[in-house]
């Protein structure tokens, strides 16, 4: 599921997508050992996500 998660790629899915996107990777990346190069792609991803929705759902973001 991580490498599918370009920034164009997540560009394209719906703020529920998005949503269901970031709680599965958050999910994924409590499994994960930090020094692992999957760690560092799902952290990406999930970075992107969260660009993405604190840019469309309003309150999001960091407080």
């Amino acid at each position: 599921m991580v490498h599918s998660c370009t920034l164009a790629y997540l560009r394209t899915r719906s703020l529920p997508e998005l949503f269901v996107l970031h709680t599965k990777l958050q999910q994924q990346l409590a499994t994960l050992r930090e020094d692992s190069a999957e760690h560092s792609e799902v952290t990406l991803a999930l970075q992107h996500i969260r660009y993405l929705l604190a840019s469309r759902a309003p309150g999001f973001g960091p407080r």
